[in-house]
């Protein structure tokens, strides 16, 4: 059965390759909950990113809405707030991961791997 209302928000793998210490890459990966966008939001979203009027960091600050798998150095959970959105967000690469993974969830591809 299909829902006209369906949920505000989903779950989205993020994969986010860094560079070790070593200087070797390496792939670390958590679950983004990202607020649902309409079809209509998002062809809205794509022309504002095209034109630059809308920014990669503001895109994620306002889609990026929990988490699931995100840990400090002693391997604790961190919890989801605008404080450690902030941090997270401003860790190379994570930012242009977040945004990639929200576009990749409403593509085709991506509705069909999640």
């Amino acid at each position: 059965m299909f829902t006209i209302a369906p949920p505000d928000a989903f779950w989205y793998p993020v994969t986010v390759a860094l560079i070790d210490a070593d200087g070797k890459r390496t792939q670390h990966q958590f679950e983004a909950r990202f607020k649902r966008y309409s079809r209509t939001q998002f062809e809205a979203l794509v022309q504002r990113l095209q034109s630059g009027e809308q920014t990669d960091l503001a895109l994620a600050e306002d889609v990026l809405v929990g988490w699931r798998g995100v840990q400090d150095a002693e391997g604790q959970e961190v919890a989801f707030s605008a404080a450690t959105r902030d941090a997270l967000l401003d860790i190379w690469p994570v930012l242009p991961a977040v945004v990639g993974a929200f576009i990749e969830a409403h593509s085709p591809e991506g509705r069909a791997k999640n």
